[in-house]
């Protein structure tokens, strides 16, 4: 089953939701995995890309939340996973709009944790460094339009940035989401970029 919607209208969570519960009943396991990576530089960067990024990483997930906590409250083992990033841990240069969305990620799911205490559902923000996806790589081909590097040459740049030392996989991130449903361990927001992974 599939619900076509733009996440930043303001009622598309509440219809998604709706959807699911009709098809499937109430989600035991929501994962918030809407994203854009907008990258400029600070002077450059306009209230409309500011305003998306926020929409997208920050108001459609506590909306989403919103409307689905009451239900998932009486679920034992539910969990909700945020994908969210590094940025929102640390900065990085020409992603301020993108960063500042992801620490207000990263501090909605602190928040929904210390409210929620041992009740469920399980609340987790995850944090990878960069992740070779297409976002990733159009990140990569907007730094190679500005003329000092090829696009191969920032995808290997970027995933430098990484504690790793190299670009996740894909596989990696995916595999981290299941531990956090499957395992439910202590703690809230999931530092991947580490070794080893673990809470921060």
């Amino acid at each position: 089953m599939s619900v076509v919607a733009d996440l930043t209208d303001a009622d598309a969570p509440a219809r998604i939701l709706a959807a699911v519960e009709e098809e499937f009943g109430t989600p035991k396991v929501i994962v918030n995995n809407a994203g854009t990576a907008p990258s400029n530089r600070f002077a450059d960067t306009c209230d409309d890309t500011l305003d998306h990024a926020l929409d997208l990483h920050v108001r459609a997930p506590f909306r989403l939340l919103r409307a689905a906590l009451p239900r998932m409250r009486e679920i034992e083992g539910s969990c909700i996973v945020q994908m969210a990033s590094t940025a929102g841990l640390m900065g990085f240069p020409f992603t301020t709009a993108y960063t500042a969305a992801k620490h207000g990620m990263v501090g909605l799911t602190r928040a929904l944790t210390a409210e929620l205490g041992s009740k469920p559902p399980r609340v987790y923000a995850l944090c990878p460094g960069f992740v070779d996806t297409d976002i990733t790589r159009q990140a990569a081909a907007d730094i190679a339009s500005r003329g000092k590097q090829t696009a191969d040459e920032a995808m290997g740049a970027l995933g430098a940035m990484n504690e790793i030392g190299r670009m996740h996989t894909v596989d990696e991130v995916a595999h981290a989401v299941l531990h956090l449903i499957e395992e439910q361990p202590k703690g809230c927001v999931y530092n991947l970029d580490r070794e080893p992974p673990g809470f921060v």
